[in-house]
């Protein structure tokens, strides 16, 4: 578990969230930011769902608004008699809920803070123990987990097989990304890798469906 630890415009008309922005490429990474919400858990849809309402409101009242709340989930396999018949969506980061947006993290702040007055699920953002006013994901840590990630904030699976000791990935989130890989479990058809988030090392895990030549 997680411990507690210019600018292009948003369109006036209709709003648009940070993520339908992303998907025209009308963000700049370098500009953007993703914040990490402590929530209670089984609570993290319906704190997204409050927050992501409350966003849009200020969007149309203030043009520079341009944030999103989101959950990102991953794919696992369930199989029967060694076959995968069935994919359930899991949440990845059970008690916690992803701000982002497109803005400086120190103008955004107060912003977000306020729109999550009130919200009695939501706790507290993490931050870094080195700079505790840091709340801001280090972009070194974002890329990994944000490269997975389709524009819906899904990990999906990956196509691969075993060539001896190796894993190649065919296709998918993983492709490319073999080096990072620490373990695959065949019985769960998944992929795990190491990623940090505001400095503590966790685990991702990828659900890996395996190709012909698989040696599962």
């Amino acid at each position: 578990m997680l411990e507690n630890c210019g600018l292009e415009l948003c369109p006036k008309s209709p709003w648009r969230s940070y993520a339908q922005m992303r998907s025209v490429n009308s963000v700049d990474d370098e500009k953007s930011f993703w914040f990490i919400l402590r929530v209670r858990q089984k609570s993290e849809d319906r704190v997204a769902s409050k927050l992501n309402k409350r966003f849009e409101i200020m969007g149309k009242l203030d043009d520079n608004v341009c944030y999103e709340a989101f959950v990102p989930r991953f794919y696992r396999a369930r199989t029967k008699n060694g076959a995968v018949h069935e994919k359930e969506l899991l949440t990845c980061y059970p008690g916690y809920v992803f701000v982002s947006g497109y803005k400086s993290a120190d103008e955004a702040r107060p912003e977000i803070m306020s729109a999550i007055s009130g919200i009695n699920e939501a706790h507290f953002f993490l931050y870094y123990d080195d700079n505790k006013r840091e709340i801001a994901m280090r972009s070194e840590e974002r890329d990994l987990i944000s490269r997975l990630m389709n524009s819906e904030h899904i990990i999906e699976s990956s196509l691969g097989y075993m060539d001896g000791d190796f894993i190649r990935i065919i296709s998918g989130p993983l492709k490319g990304m073999e080096g990072q890989i620490i373990k695959v479990k065949k019985s769960s058809r998944s992929a795990t890798l190491k990623a940090k988030i505001f400095s503590q090392s966790i685990e991702v895990t990828v659900m890996l469906e395996h190709a012909e030549k698989a040696e599962f």
